[in-house]
């Protein structure tokens, strides 16, 4: 055998499939097809062995009327819409917040006979991105403009000190917290070592702070690195 798909089509042929009768397969398998590009969810990996399952190929299933596949997160059929990944039951991932979650429902009646539903699923708390200033995103009509309480990532678009700390006042459940460089590059210009030897530390970190935000950092915040660097230096003496 020289890859998984001869592997698969060997246990298949042990089975002893009576292809007269409805037959249904249950894999957590990365099953892929030729020309097919799966819909990833974000917290998958595409890669030839996903969570250390080498890929096969859809067409080794042809004896199936359905087969019912995991691991990738959002539904979607492979090849033919008898085999299909019912997708996960919630969302795992901050890219997946605009996704409709749900259960498959699948009826085979006589042979050869196969349809397929879905039923939607509602979460207690849903998985949300909101994007803003944490004073926008704290105005009232803001967060009465959802579930306060469900999952939420946000998407900055200026740095706030303890912004985690101000958001968490009114949204309890933050997942995670990303700052867009609105006015900065984003790219910090080319150093070299003899000019890095020629900068303190506080100097090169206003330098950071500017190039990745850009804007000045504040008295506050200089003076929290200040303490902490104080505080770093005293333990390595």
């Amino acid at each position: 055998m020289n890859n998984a798909d001869d592997a698969m089509r060997e246990v298949l042929k042990a089975t002893n499939i009576n292809t007269s009768e409805r037959n249904i397969l249950v894999a957590h398998q990365f099953v892929i097809g030729r020309g097919i590009e799966l819909d990833l969810g974000g917290s998958e990996e595409y890669k030839p062995s996903v969570g250390g399952v080498d890929c096969i190929s859809y067409d080794l299933f042809s004896d199936f009327d359905y087969v019912a596949l995991g691991h990738i997160h959002r539904p979607q059929k492979v090849g033919r819409s008898e085999i299909r990944y019912c997708g996960s039951p919630l969302k795992y991932s901050e890219t997946e917040y605009l996704d409709r979650k749900g259960v498959v429902i699948v009826d085979i009646e006589e042979k050869g006979t196969v349809s397929t539903r879905t039923v939607p699923l509602v979460p207690m708390r849903d998985l949300r991105v909101i994007t803003g200033t944490v004073e926008q995103l704290k105005d009232r009509s803001v967060v009465e403009s959802g579930n306060p309480n469900d999952y939420i990532y946000v998407n900055l678009t200026e740095d706030t000190l303890d912004a985690r700390a101000k958001l968490a006042e009114v949204y309890p459940n933050i997942m995670g917290i990303s700052v867009a460089c609105a006015s900065g590059t984003g790219e910090l210009p080319e150093m070299t070592i003899d000019k890095i030897k020629g900068l303190d530390p506080s100097e090169l970190f206003r330098d950071f702070y500017k190039e990745m935000n850009g804007e000045e950092i504040s008295e506050e915040q200089e003076r929290i690195f200040s303490t902490a660097l104080e505080r770093a230096r005293g333990d390595l003496l």
